[in-house]
Formats: C-alpha cells, sequence, structure tokens
C-alpha cells in the first residue's frame, strides 16, 4: 500500500461527474457519487479538476515520496 494521498478538486467538478454519467443513460433520481471508480473516463474528469494534492506526513517521514511539490 502506498502512501496516502489527497486530492482537492475546482467546485462542480462533482457535478461535471453527475452530468457525465446521466449522459451515459444514468438516471438523475438513481444517481449517487461512487467512492471508488475504475471508468476511465471518470477518473479523466476527476484528474482534469484537481488544484491540489496533499500527501500524508508518514510517507515524507519514510523515504516513500521523493518530493513535495504540487504537481
Amino acid at each position: 500500500m502506498g502512501a496516502l494521498e489527497i486530492r482537492v478538486v475546482q467546485q462542480g467538478t462533482f457535478d461535471s461527474l453527475m452530468e457525465y454519467f446521466i449522459s451515459k443513460g444514468t438516471s438523475i433520481s438513481q444517481f449517487k457519487i461512487h467512492v471508488c471508480t475504475n471508468s476511465p473516463q471518470a477518473l479523466a474528469i476527476l484528474e482534469d479538476k484537481v488544484i491540489d494534492r496533499f500527501f500524508s506526513a508518514n510517507a515524507l517521514r519514510y523515504g516513500l515520496l521523493e518530493t513535495t511539490e504540487p504537481y
């Protein structure tokens, strides 16, 4: 298991994700944000909206990460 990474996304990101799934046939009344997804399109939407990243302090302490600079 790797280091904990938290990614902060832009406001409206989950609305964009909902719009994507609705465009693919999901009913708006049945839509729920997924806790985990392997959809390449959904992951691309999320990745495109990342504005900052944070890593767990333990990862830095144990040398699991080489840099703390944001992407």
